[in-house]
């Protein structure tokens, strides 16, 4: 399999790669050979929780009706952005199923984490319902908070099951993830801080129990 460098991550500047034979979503580049290679074991269509074995005839996002909205919400004071992304992210969990309120974001969001960056909303949707076996995955949110008026820290714990064959479970750890909004006050940009390393993120695919691991939400 033949790997290439691919444009840096939005944000964070980062060299990414790319498989001409992973079959992954054209937005969506990995940050090393490695994860590119995990990718290509990812299914290439978007699954529906409940089973494994049923598929979209495409891939069409699992958006339940409210998320079909077309009107963007723009201009939206920073203090009521914050409580519609904290709701909305314990409500629908976009984070690990992909059911974003895609009217708070822009089409063209751009994401990256130590993994993987995206240049698209539907193309981060995509990747992450694909990521996570999604009955064997959940987010706890622990708090959403205005670091200013265009930028959101999103402070959350993530327990996971990777949605490749053998199906491995993760260790549990924490993310802070941060959006930026753009002069409409949409999300243009997010990226995630792992509290783990890539190599004990890798190891823990194989064994669970390695390193700290992110006790759950109290209460």
């Amino acid at each position: 399999m033949e790997w290439f460098m691919a444009d840096p991550s939005p944000k964070s500047g980062r060299q990414t790669y790319t498989s001409q034979f992973s079959g992954n979503d054209k937005d969506e580049k990995y940050v090393n050979p490695i994860y590119a290679a995990l990718g290509t074991l990812l299914p290439k269509k978007v699954l529906k929780s409940g089973s494994e074995a049923e598929k979209f005839e495409s891939d069409e996002l699992n958006f339940s009706p409210v998320l079909q909205a077309d009107t963007k919400r723009k201009n939206l004071p920073i203090d009521e952005m914050r409580t519609l992304i904290e709701t909305g992210l314990k409500q629908d969990q976009w984070m690990v199923t992909g059911k974003v309120h895609s009217w708070l974001f822009r089409d063209d969001f751009s994401f990256s984490d130590p993994s993987v960056a995206v240049s698209s909303l539907a193309a981060y949707a995509r990747g992450v319902n694909k990521l996570f076996y999604q009955d064997g995955s959940k987010m706890d949110v622990y708090d959403v908070v205005a670091k200013d008026d265009s930028t959101l820290e999103i402070n959350w714990r993530l327990e996971a099951t990777i949605n490749i064959p053998f199906k491995p479970r993760i260790k549990p750890f924490k993310i802070t993830t941060t959006y930026w909004l753009d002069e409409d006050g949409l999300v243009w940009a997010g990226e995630d801080k792992f509290e783990v390393n890539d190599f004990e993120l890798l190891i823990s695919i194989f064994f669970p129990s390695f390193g700290v691991i992110t006790p759950p939400l109290e209460g």
